[in-house]
């Protein structure tokens, strides 16, 4: 066994993080064997990177809270029931929690400028799908739910099969290691991530992304097969502070499109367009690409 591949099984051993993409163990594992030291520090910084970048969003108490309330469900439930269950759930994430009573006029907002999605991606999809029953998708519109945890993913697909809506939800990590030679065969969820959508959400995704990887937003959005992606952004850090934050995500995203405009220029391409929710709960836009005429 490479030391590679004995600082992966001891990250896919620990009971916080085994439920990890393997994809992300083995990328985690590879930047902290690059800081040297014996196989106990290296797999403690390994894990402490992991902590620093997801273990923050959900606590395991309210992720077991998440499998209960889910497990819960009946096989059709009712409407109300459907609905009490999952605004209980949205509660258990931070990313979500500002949005545990979600609002109907926001996804017809979004729908207005899109036109009613066939196909929609959720990436880095947190407990966002519960918003289902507000989101007035047709039950054959496929939702594609990826998110980086297995554990995560679980309830979300029980979540579809419970209202009968045509999709998925996988394990992904967004970001592949880019020293890997690329033969090991494709997950269903990575190509899941490759197929064409009209709607790809990305709310809260593109900091945590950054702070990964230098550009790692640029590189999504540029992969993408998706005519319009709905990109959000913090209204305030985890510790509750804002920290002129609206401004400077603002920002970001107009450098953003700046920098993807010059990929826009081939024959398959086209302008980029960003329109802002001005009724969005946290700094909200939809980018678009302009059809061909």
């Amino acid at each position: 066994m490479s030391e590679l591949d004995d600082v992966v099984a001891a990250l896919a051993a620990s009971r916080k993080y085994k439920t990890l993409a393997p994809e992300l163990l083995r990328r985690v594992a590879r930047r902290a064997l690059r800081g040297g030291g014996g196989r106990n520090e290296v797999v403690k910084r390994a894990k402490g990177r992991l902590h620093q970048l997801y273990s923050a969003f959900i606590a395991p108490p309210e992720l077991e809270r998440v499998e209960k309330l889910v497990a819960a469900l009946p096989p059709a439930p009712d409407e109300a029931t459907l609905r009490a269950t999952c605004r209980e759930v949205l509660k258990r994430h931070t990313s979500t929690r500002e949005r545990s009573e979600p609002d109907a006029r926001f996804y017809a907002e979004i729908w207005k400028t899109t036109g009613p999605p066939r196909r929609v991606v959720d990436l880095g999809c947190g407990l966002h799908p519960f918003a289902l029953p507000w989101m007035g998708l047709a039950r054959d519109c496929e939702y594609v739910a990826l998110d980086v945890d297995a554990r995560i993913v679980a309830p979300i697909a029980t979540l579809l099969r419970a209202m009968r809506q045509r999709g998925s939800a996988g394990a992904l990590d967004l970001l592949p290691d880019e020293t890997d030679d690329g033969d090991a065969e494709e997950s269903a969820a990575r190509a899941a991530l490759r197929g064409p959508a009209d709607v790809a959400f990305a709310l809260k995704l593109l900091p945590t992304l950054e702070r990964q990887r230098t550009d790692a937003s640029l590189e999504l959005l540029r992969s993408l097969d998706a005519q319009h992606v709905v990109v959000s952004f913090p209204s305030a850090s985890l510790s509750g502070r804002d920290k002129g934050m609206d401004a400077s995500y603002r920002r970001f995203l107009e450098g953003l499109l700046l920098r993807l405009a010059p990929a826009s220029a081939g024959s398959n391409a086209s302008p980029l367009a960003a329109v802002e929710i001005a009724s969005a709960r946290e700094p909200t836009w939809i980018v678009s690409r302009a059809k061909a005429p």
